[in-house]
């Protein structure tokens, strides 16, 4: 796994394919999480992923009599912020500054600087900034 400069990695992190995933700098990613890396997951800089978040990268065709295996990489980009509990299914983009509200479920692409939140995901509104001025600085629970 390739990890950025300044990245926090909370305790009880469970990882699949870690070869496949590359993490950028400034990026905290909480207790309890999964990545699944099988079929690739790319984080950008700056991003905030909570505790218990889930990044599936690979499940199965519900409508195919074989139920065959099938999937797609995630990309999360610089400055999005996913709150506790969400989940991202196969084959998303999370944009450049995008927040995913509380056990939120992402199913489609999200927009740039925007606010999600249910099950299945929807846009709640436009963030009112554009950027960050601030870098994530987080340390970990336990030394």
């Amino acid at each position: 796994m390739k990890i950025g400069k300044d990245t926090n990695i909370q305790m009880g992190l469970r990882v699949y394919s870690p070869w496949n995933i590359v993490i950028g700098s400034n990026c905290s990613i909480g207790h309890d999480s999964l990545l699944d890396g099988r079929r690739g997951i790319r984080i950008g800089d700056n991003v905030d992923l909570a505790g218990h978040i889930k990044i599936m990268t690979l499940g199965h065709d519900l409508d195919d009599p074989e139920y065959p295996t099938i999937g797609a990489s995630v990309v999360i980009q610089d400055n999005a912020s996913l709150f506790l509990g969400v989940s991202v299914l196969p084959g998303r983009t999370i944009a450049e500054g995008t927040a995913v509200a509380l056990d939120s479920v992402i199913t489609k692409d999200t927009e740039p600087w925007a606010i999600y939140a249910g099950n299945p995901a929807k846009k709640i509104r436009n963030r009112k900034i554009d950027h960050l001025s601030y870098h994530r600085n987080y340390k970990r629970y336990f030394h």
